[in-house]
């Protein structure tokens, strides 16, 4: 789980966030935060809170206020930490009788018993009404909740995931506030937010920070890096490739600055379906250096979840 964000410096964190977000992606992926909507109205916010029957969080209100999700419809997708939606409030405040209203009446469905969750912190229940849906990945059935019924060593407010055929899982984030923090982490640390990127989760708080601290470290090959990372925004895969390739031959490129073309290399290459002989020569080639860093490097974890692609 990532770091906690407590108190009033909540709603301040979720401002700062947001600038981070905002300001990267409209230097790098302009057309994914075209995508986002304008900040919904307090009336909105009312509405919602109506429905549910409680107040909502305050960090969850101040991003709303914000950016009121994405814009529906809109082709491009994971602008949101990889999710395939980020829901406006409408969408939120229907989540329960909409999405699921009609498995729910499936009482075999209903009743299952959460085969993963963390009971101490999320009621072990298949699916609750203050469970609210606030992002999908579609392409894993997978949701990010709003948890505003806590089982007792869990918190108001916490996001929890949320599976068609496994229900609750875990904590991911403590609040909304920390969960906006990690997305701007991930964003300056060079991360491609999409279906085949690195998981944030694979990661500790202090191994992405390392590797942001890393990214936004000027040196002669970052900038061919940079735009690499724009392309693949831009889903321009084989540009983007062949400035990471670059970035590989150069002389002066920084060991950090390897690690980074090989990590958005792979992000690219496992968006194919298939590793062919060059991807598992890159791959070798990867595996070699990453036997001079500590174990406790970002790229020593990565690998290991790249390995999958291999298997």
């Amino acid at each position: 789980m990532r770091s906690s964000i407590k108190g009033e410096n909540m709603i301040q964190s979720v401002s700062i966030s947001w600038a981070r977000i905002d300001t990267w992606l409209k230097a790098n992926a302009f057309q994914a935060w075209q995508g986002l909507n304008p900040g919904a109205s307090q009336e909105e916010i009312a509405k919602l809170e109506a429905a549910i029957g409680e107040q909502l969080p305050e960090d969850f209100k101040a991003s709303y206020c914000i950016h009121n999700g994405v814009k529906f419809g809109y082709e491009f997708e994971y602008v949101f930490m990889g999710m395939t939606e980020f829901c406006p409030l409408t969408s939120v405040a229907g989540g329960e009788r909409d999405l699921y209203y009609y498995l729910l009446q499936e009482k075999e469905w209903a009743d299952q018993v959460p085969k993963l969750v963390d009971a101490s912190r999320i009621q072990p229940v298949w699916r609750h009404p203050k469970w609210l849906t606030f992002a999908k990945d579609s392409s894993q059935e997978q949701d990010w909740c709003l948890d505003l019924a806590p089982a007792s060593l869990g918190q108001r407010g916490q996001i929890i995931s949320w599976m068609v055929d496994d229900g609750p899982g875990e904590v991911i984030f403590p609040n909304f506030a920390s969960l906006l923090a990690t997305y701007a982490d991930l964003l300056e640390a060079g991360f491609l937010l999409g279906f085949y990127s690195l998981p944030y989760y694979i990661l500790t708080r202090e191994q992405i920070q390392h590797r942001r601290s890393s990214f936004l470290c000027a040196t002669p090959a970052k900038p061919l890096l940079q735009q690499a990372v724009q392309l693949a925004w831009a889903e321009e895969e084989e540009r983007s490739q062949a400035l990471c390739k670059q970035v590989l031959q150069m002389a002066d490129a920084t060991v950090e600055d390897r690690f980074l073309a090989y990590s958005a290399l792979f992000s690219s290459y496992q968006g194919r379906g298939y590793a062919d002989s060059e991807a598992e020569s890159f791959f070798t080639q990867w595996k070699i250096e990453a036997l001079n860093v500590p174990e406790e490097h970002w790229t020593r974890a990565e690998l290991s979840w790249r390995a999958n692609m291999f298997r």
